[in-house]
């Protein structure tokens, strides 16, 4: 396994834990989660209430603006779907830089 390998897996640990740990926070917060893929190439995760959509990527992806790591927040304006928010990870994100993102991106989301 290459060095890029281990950490995809290390990176992919680290968001499914953030995930758990703040599943009573989606729920104190009428957050709908629902993991669309947990498979060993890839991590997908929607999240929905009533005012928007985010979704939380982790792929080894070969053509994106990121490294391992896409949280996008979609709202609809003008009944249009607008990217409100959006954070992509990149070679020097931390894994401590990592949750705190996800958490900014999260809060975000709630108070929109």
């Amino acid at each position: 396994m290459s060095d890029k390998e281990k950490l995809f897996k290390e990176i992919k640990s680290i968001v499914i834990e953030w995930c758990e740990e703040n599943e009573t926070y989606f729920k104190n917060n009428n957050i709908n989660i629902d993991v669309l893929r947990n498979e060993k190439d890839g991590f997908v995760v929607s999240f929905d209430n009533d005012t928007a959509m985010a979704e939380l990527v982790v792929e080894q992806a070969s053509y994106a603006p990121y490294r391992f790591v896409s949280f996008e927040i979609a709202t609809v304006e003008a009944d249009r779907a607008k990217i409100s928010y959006s954070w992509y990870d990149n070679e020097s994100t931390s894994k401590k830089e990592l949750k705190e993102q996800l958490t900014r991106g999260i809060n975000y989301f709630v108070n929109l």
